[in-house]
């Protein structure tokens, strides 16, 4: 399955706020499932997550973010600085990390802050 990053957002956001987002609500539950394994996995939250005999996840819970998860959603919840990363970063056929990914979002939060990045 492919990481979608606007799902991650979106994960990171309705964990923050503690509601149920429809934008979630709407998305495959595998999807969902597995996309709480991956920011588990990176650290952006704390939870849990039961897989099968088949190793399919079946059970995923996100409990809170991690440091680390709060200071990638802050860099992330602006929404122009968001569409940005989505235009240049994460377009179609680009090749990123989400190392690259974080490093622009922190770059551009920095730029909107009138905050000149170090060299």
């Amino acid at each position: 399955m492919k990481r979608d990053m606007e799902l991650v957002r979106l994960l990171l956001l309705q964990t923050e706020a503690g509601v149920d987002l429809p934008e979630v609500n709407a998305r495959d539950v595998k999807e969902v499932l597995h996309h709480i394994a991956i920011l588990k996995d990176a650290s952006l939250v704390e939870g849990e997550v039961h897989s099968n005999s088949d190793g399919q996840i079946i059970v995923g819970q996100i409990f809170r973010l991690t440091w680390q998860g709060h200071e990638f959603l802050d860099v992330m919840r602006n929404d122009s600085v968001w569409k940005k990363a989505k235009a240049h970063v994460l377009k179609s056929g680009a090749s990123w990390t989400f190392e690259i990914l974080k490093d622009f979002l922190k770059h551009e939060a920095m730029r909107q802050l009138g905050i000149s990045p170090t060299p």
